[in-house]
């Protein structure tokens, strides 16, 4: 009868393992069937971005026509750069990006960067820049692959939206003196003697914008004098020297950049269309108090924002480790559908009407670019 009741129980305990074993594959069954849900719809929703002989990126009439339907109604296209500021396929993308978008009203490519580098940039791709600052002539060199973007002209203004770097703004000073008459010079360098000087170029994040918030107070202080002296230039100096975002590169940046770029289109012209360039940290609408989070949810842009993020596998800078930590959806099974419905080693997924149950993916945004093995 000892043994009849331990087989009873070994019985029943090898009818639960079994049931569970069921449950289990069955489960595995219908994750792996939800899966393949996803791989064959990101299949048919994508498109190739290639390359041609010139190694330059293209985009194609599908490309085209998935951005289009995805700005349907909207003013700001959102390219949230991937894994590093340094991968060249960031670059690459907003160049395609202006080119497209010139064909389409575009006004204003807001950057991740200080009103100085954009008033330079903005001068070279004009050919008006004068090359007598070393510092700037270094960064021609990352630059230079925007060229042929401007072929058909410069027809939109580049806008900086971060805090003001101090080797940028010696840069923009120095470049702003040299039209400057030879009788009022002596007065500009005593009035606003930074625009001589480069020795704030060695402080530190924080000693550098108490600095920058003395610049804005002496130049409201002299500014009558400052505008006799400047002429024309006066605006475009005042721009520079009294940026409101004065935040450091690990306090808190994404109000400061936020407020500065709706200052600009505080009613978007409904003709124009506008680009906006940052790293992902600040790209992800579904994540309270990022840059486009705030963008979305203000009364200028709501509704009105189109995001387009870059997740990069495999793929490295000669500077830092690509990481795709800000989002962190994409791995295990979800990384492996990606990776089997893509065609290509640049691809465009339009996200925008995804399944239910991978909602979480497309508040990321509606467009997501995924890419292997680039620089």
């Amino acid at each position: 009868m000892q043994y009849f009741h331990k087989w009873i129980v070994m019985d029943h305990t090898m009818k639960h393992i079994a049931a569970a074993a069921i449950f289990i594959l069955l489960s595995l069954k219908a994750y792996a069937a939800d899966t393949q849900s996803l791989v064959k719809y990101l299949a048919e929703h994508e498109s190739v971005i290639s390359r041609k002989a010139d190694g330059r990126l293209e985009l194609n009439e599908t490309t085209k026509a998935m951005i289009s339907r995805n700005m349907a109604g909207k003013s700001l296209f959102v390219l949230g750069e991937g894994g590093s500021h340094y991968l060249e396929l960031n670059g690459e993308l907003l160049v395609l990006l202006q080119e497209y978008f010139m064909q389409h009203g575009l006004k204003y490519v807001f950057k991740e960067g200080d009103r100085s580098l954009a008033y330079l940039d903005n001068l070279y791709r004009n050919g008006r820049y004068t090359f007598k600052d070393s510092s700037y002539k270094r960064h021609i060199a990352f630059l230079e692959h925007e060229r042929p973007g401007d072929a058909a002209g410069h027809k939109f203004e580049l806008v900086g939206i971060d805090f003001e770097r101090p080797w940028n703004f010696h840069a923009a000073m120095a470049e702003i003196v040299q039209h400057i008459n030879k009788e009022g010079i002596d007065m500009l360098f005593s009035l606003a003697p930074y625009v001589r000087d480069s020795d704030y170029i060695k402080l530190s994040a924080k000693e550098w914008q108490k600095y920058y918030r003395g610049i804005g107070k002496s130049f409201y202080r002299d500014s009558l004098k400052l505008k006799e002296l400047l002429g024309s230039y006066y605006e475009r100096f005042k721009y520079l020297v009294t940026n409101p975002n004065t935040a450091t590169p690990t306090g808190e940046r994404n109000r400061p950049m936020a407020e500065n770029l709706l200052q600009e289109i505080t009613l978007p012209d409904r003709q124009a269309s506008y680009l906006l360039d940052c790293g992902m940290a600040h790209s992800r609408p579904n994540e309270k108090g990022t840059l486009v989070n705030i963008l979305c949810k203000s009364d200028a842009l709501r509704g009105k924002v189109s995001v387009m993020n870059v997740i990069c596998e495999d793929c490295m800078t000669s500077v830092e480790k690509v990481s795709n930590w800000a989002f962190p959806f994409m791995k295990g099974e979800i990384q492996e559908a990606f990776n089997k419905a893509a065609k290509g080693d640049i691809v465009l997924f339009d996200l925008s009407e995804l399944p239910a149950e991978y909602q979480y993916i497309k508040e990321y945004g509606e467009l997501m670019v995924f890419a292997k093995g680039q620089n």
